[in-house]
């Protein structure tokens, strides 16, 4: 059966109805956009169908880095994650504890696989 779940996304203000059909496996099921019900000072302009997918590109990109960030930085926890856009949509990521040399092979692993789209910064802790 059809459904339609409202999303909100955590990377941007865009509320989007996206529709899934809950007989067929989660492993397998598509989500298609219904209706954009509201749109981010960043997704302005294009399509419903033109949002949904930079949404969803921004979502799951904020979401692999993280991954790759696991892989390369034993023990590495969400409160060690901050991240944003830049106007341009480009990902900035700054993660704690991080070496030099951890820091150039974590950009490395996501120029290889997001391009220019993601940049690695160290987090720097406020002294109270």
């Amino acid at each position: 059966m059809k459904q339609i779940t409202r999303w909100s996304p955590d990377t941007c203000s865009c509320v989007l109805d996206i529709e899934w059909d809950d007989t067929e496996p989660e492993s397998s099921r598509t989500h298609t956009i219904k209706a954009v019900v509201s749109r981010c000072g960043s997704h302005q302009a294009g399509s419903d169908e033109g949002i949904f997918k930079a949404v969803l590109s921004e979502n799951t990109r904020k979401n692999r880095v993280f991954g790759l960030a696991q892989q390369a930085l034993p023990g590495v926890t969400l409160e060690d994650y901050d991240w944003s856009f830049d106007a341009e949509r480009v990902l900035e990521v700054k993660f704690a504890n991080m070496t030099p040399a951890q820091k150039v092979q974590l950009q490395q692993d996501c120029d290889n696989q997001f391009r220019n789209l993601v940049k690695i910064t160290e987090k720097q802790f406020e002294i109270r």
